[in-house]
């Protein structure tokens, strides 16, 4: 038979657990309450008249030090998220009454103990929060006007106690303001610091070659990223030749400085061993032999008179060299800086040495060209990546509205420019649009100017690419757009050629602030992405061409059936929703067979075309007209009563009877029946609305034709 454990489950009383988690936090303060009655009490006032009371307060001195004691050691050891803001309130008001407890254990309100208790207060101010040192002063105000009334003493003047009190608070506001003052300066100085060495990496990785100067930030976070990381990569290389040179060698100090050719300056890139404090800033001005070896291009092994006095020296402090070797690093003909080793030992440099130090200079300079060859790769291969998504974003839409919208801010992404205009030529009405622009505060986005002496009007003419790398320091400042223009600051400017089909359509035009922002590779990058918008373009209009083609009717130009039969099924449902009337009129011209019989096809195909005209003239821009076959011709006016509708049926009869019709056999007139029918008066669907304008035209036709007919007349 199996045992049977019995399970009892035991619910945990809230209250008491509570409790319990409470107590570490209590406890410390308990002990604080008793040495503060033990204060109040005044047992500490005279604590060597006996044996007991000595033993209280050296028990009390031992217990209270050993607390703080473990508080500082918490306080040392916490953690970064950690927050402990009770310990640190136990320590403050611990510390102050301890402090306390010592001064009135000796002469009360005239001890020698007060400037101590001066000094724990600007301590505190030093590492609690504003709120927590109000109230630690608070408690010591406390403990200041009450200690002398509990001890007996007699206070004829509270000028001591204010003074006390007041010293207690300039301390605590005067360190506390001086701290705040000396971390301000310390974050301002880090800031500055930041930006030197952030300055002074940009500097380096242009003269590695990392950086090609006047090229543009192209997808700026990827390319700084990059930067920054081949510069600690190549730093961390350096060190590796130059740690094996200096222990082959035994120098005292193994250096490369790099050559800036823009600015003439020579500094300091990394040396070994890297606690070395070598002089920062250009090296080559006075300093013969430096000069020597970048001029002669050759190695330069120099014997020192005096270690302390030479002109070669590039230790901050004095320091001595007896001997130095600089080997120049060369790129072919040019010197891209100097590989340098000293000693201090007066033992000249080998051949053999001088050999390390060649085949170094080499590995570093290999090691340059390698990353920078890396580094453009990678910046092509991004470069191209971006090419390709805008291309396909482009392409892949027949909006025209899309597709310039997209073509600008896909190319934002291949360099950062100022400013992008796309302009469409018109060269039947004699002028360009511009259609798109970024950004579009600069008032361009659908401005039209005057095609004539323009560098947009230019470009399109020679269909040539221009580019311009210092725009705004050019001595007589051409128009780019229109002699209003407001383009200002410009530094680099390029304008390429729309081309498609062999023509060129347009322009599209980038600025940016900076000079020289459009190099060869960005100029190569932009005119594929210029064709791709030309091709994009001319595609969208082919596309609106057929779409329009669809809808309408070839003769009359009139939206056709089926486009008219899907529209009005949408116009209808809309005046429903909205409680509207509609109307539809029939339009059928009068014995159109006789006049195709009588003039031939081509004068009715003329006809046609004369009515559709009139009735797209006539009718607002909410109204719908379609032919809707043969000789008949549909209207839908929106939101009109039957009233209105009659009026202008009729005004439209009447222009259809004023037209006189041209022909080799004479001229004749023409006239139409007309019929309506009300929304929802008459009908509620699509299909009973045309039924029942078609049998009010049929009723004008047999009352006579030339006339209006409302459904309701025949009803």
């Amino acid at each position: 038979m199996k045992n049977k454990v019995n399970r009892r489950i035991v619910k945990k009383n809230p209250s008491r657990a509570d409790l319990r988690g409470r107590i570490p936090i209590l406890l410390p303060f308990a002990y604080l309450l008793l040495l503060l009655a033990l204060m109040l009490s005044g047992v500490f006032s005279d604590p060597w008249k006996n044996l007991s009371s000595g033993v209280v307060f050296a028990v009390t001195a031992l217990l209270s030090g050993l607390r703080l004691a473990y508080l500082t050691n918490r306080f040392a050891r916490r953690k970064p998220e950690e927050k402990l803001s009770i310990p640190a309130l136990e320590f403050g008001l611990l510390s102050i009454s301890t402090m306390y407890m010592f001064i009135y254990a000796g002469h009360g309100i005239e001890s020698s103990l007060y400037p101590v208790l001066y000094l724990l207060m600007a301590l505190l101010a030093a590492f609690n929060s504003p709120p927590m040192l109000a109230a630690l002063l608070l408690y010591a105000f406390a403990l200041e006007f009450s200690l002398p009334y509990f001890y007996g003493v007699v206070v004829d003047d509270y000028g001591p106690l204010f003074i006390h009190s007041g010293m207690l608070l300039l301390f605590s506001a005067v360190h506390n303001l001086l701290l705040r003052a000396y971390l301000q300066v310390q974050r301002s100085h880090t800031r500055v610091e930041l930006v030197r060495t952030l300055d002074k990496i940009e500097q380096e990785a242009r003269s590695f070659r990392l950086f090609k100067r006047g090229k543009p930030v192209t997808v700026e976070e990827h390319r700084r990223t990059q930067d920054v990381a081949t510069y600690f990569e190549l730093h961390s290389l350096l060190q590796d030749q130059l740690k094996v040179m200096w222990a082959t060698m035994h120098a005292n100090t193994c250096a490369v400085f790099w050559y800036d050719e823009e600015n003439n300056i020579l500094s300091l890139t990394e040396a070994y061993p890297a606690d070395r404090r070598l002089r920062e800033g250009d090296l080559l001005a006075g300093n013969s032999v430096f000069q020597g070896a970048m001029k002669q291009k050759v190695p330069v092994r120099v014997l020192c008179d005096d270690p302390k006095k030479n002109n070669t020296n590039y230790y901050r402090a004095p320091e001595r060299m007896y001997t130095l070797c600089v080997v120049p690093i060369l790129d072919g003909e040019k010197v891209r800086g100097l590989l340098c080793a000293d000693r201090r030992e007066e033992l000249e440099f080998s051949d053999a040495e001088l050999k390390v130090m060649e085949v170094t200079a080499g590995i570093i300079h290999k090691t340059m060209v390698n990353e920078s060859l890396l580094r453009d790769l990678d910046q092509s291969q991004n470069e191209y990546l971006h090419l390709a998504e805008s291309s396909k974003a482009i392409a892949k839409t027949l909006d025209r509205d899309e597709i310039l919208r997209v073509s600008l801010t896909t190319t934002q992404k291949i360099a950062a420019y100022d400013f992008g205009a796309i302009v469409m030529s018109h060269p039947a009405a004699g002028e360009f649009e511009v259609v798109a622009s970024w950004p579009k505060e600069m008032g361009l986005n659908g401005g039209c100017f005057a095609m004539g002496n323009s560098l947009v009007d230019w470009v399109v003419r020679k269909n040539q690419l221009l580019v311009n790398h210092d725009f705004d320091r050019l001595p007589k400042r051409p128009i780019i757009f229109t002699p209003g223009e407001k383009l200002r600051d410009v530094g680099s400017l390029l304008i390429l050629p729309l081309n498609s089909s062999g023509q060129t359509i347009g322009a599209f035009v980038l600025i940016s602030q900076k000079s020289r922002f459009f190099d060869e590779e960005l100029q190569r990058i932009f005119q594929i992405l210029a064709n791709q918008i030309a091709v994009s373009l001319e595609n969208a209009e082919i596309y609106k061409q057929k779409e329009q083609m669809a809808i309408t009717d070839s003769l009359t130009g009139l939206y056709n059936r089926r486009f008219f039969k899907e529209r009005m099924e949408e116009m209808v449902s809309r005046s429903g929703r909205y409680q509207k009337q509609l109307a539809v009129m029939m339009f059928d011209i009068d014995h159109f067979k006789n006049i195709n019989d009588t003039y031939g096809h081509p004068v009715g195909d003329v006809v046609l075309k004369r009515v559709a005209q009139i009735l797209q003239d006539s009718m607002r821009k909410i109204d719908l007209v379609a032919r809707y076959g043969g000789e008949e011709f549909v209207l839908i006016l929106d939101s009109v009563d039957e009233a209105a509708s009659v009026r202008k049926a009729e005004e439209v009869r009447e222009l259809i009877a004023g037209v006189n019709m041209e022909s080799t056999l004479g001229n004749f007139k023409i006239t139409a029946s007309v019929g309506i029918s009300m929304y929802p008066s008459d009908a509620s669907t699509d299909s009973e609305l045309i039924e029942k304008a078609d049998e009010a035209l049929y009723a004008s036709k047999r009352n006579g034709r030339d006339r209006v007919t409302v459904y309701r007349e025949i009803k």
